[in-house]
């Protein structure tokens, strides 16, 4: 089921007064893009936006614009305040479900290597995926399954699982994840410590990172 979001036109031309005025009120400002069409400036609630990409899954949303049928949309470029990380502007695409699209998908470590917490460290290479598919078959998520490697193996981007109807457009040798030995063995106590802190971390901005693999 394809999440929603409402729409409402705004003039073009905004000044840089009204856009500020429009962020006051609780909205954000946007564009929406369409093959062979002239781009609409819009605005959208910056509340159900944030629900919206909060999690950074890649999604297909239903726009509701106005008295228009629902639009098929996805959520492109974001920008935001540099301090308070509120958001100014917002760009969306409108798809065809009948054509295949390209689109990045965050990429989900799951399972527990061979090693015990102690002895490892998961150094997480790649934390999106490029894929290739129809719009209704878009996954939200990709799981990167690492259970049963050893200290030392890796998973590429040619072993993840992906669903029917979904083509990996990366580089399938690119390296997702590896199971690195620690320089010095953790104590139990530290070692569930750390592996703990880094389950509640979801790498999402980063393109590369040394965590603990999430339990």
């Amino acid at each position: 089921m394809n999440d929603s979001i409402r729409a409402e036109i705004r003039p073009s031309g905004t000044s840089r007064g009204q856009l500020r005025k429009l962020r006051e009120e609780g909205k954000v400002p946007g564009v929406l893009y369409g093959k062979d069409q002239a781009s609409s400036p819009l605005m959208v609630d910056e509340k159900e936006l944030m629900a919206l990409i909060k999690d950074s899954s890649t999604r297909v949303l239903q726009m509701k614009l106005g008295e228009k049928d629902d639009i098929p949309v996805m959520v492109g470029d974001v920008q935001r305040d540099a301090l308070s990380r509120s958001i100014l502007h917002v760009d969306f695409r409108q798809v065809n479900m009948q054509d295949p699209i390209r689109a990045q998908v965050r990429v989900e470590i799951v399972g527990e290597p061979k090693a015990s917490k102690s002895e490892y460290l998961l150094h997480v290479q790649k934390t999106e995926v490029e894929v290739r598919c129809l719009p209704e078959h878009l996954p939200g998520v990709i799981h990167a399954d690492i259970s049963g490697l050893n200290i030392g193996n890796g998973l590429t981007a040619g072993q993840l699982t992906l669903p029917e109807g979904v083509e990996l457009e990366d580089d399938p040798s690119e390296v997702i994840a590896v199971v690195m030995a620690v320089k010095k063995p953790l104590d139990p106590d530290e070692a569930e410590g750390v592996h703990d802190a880094a389950a509640g971390e979801a790498p999402k901005t980063q393109k590369e990172a040394d965590t603990p693999v999430k339990s």
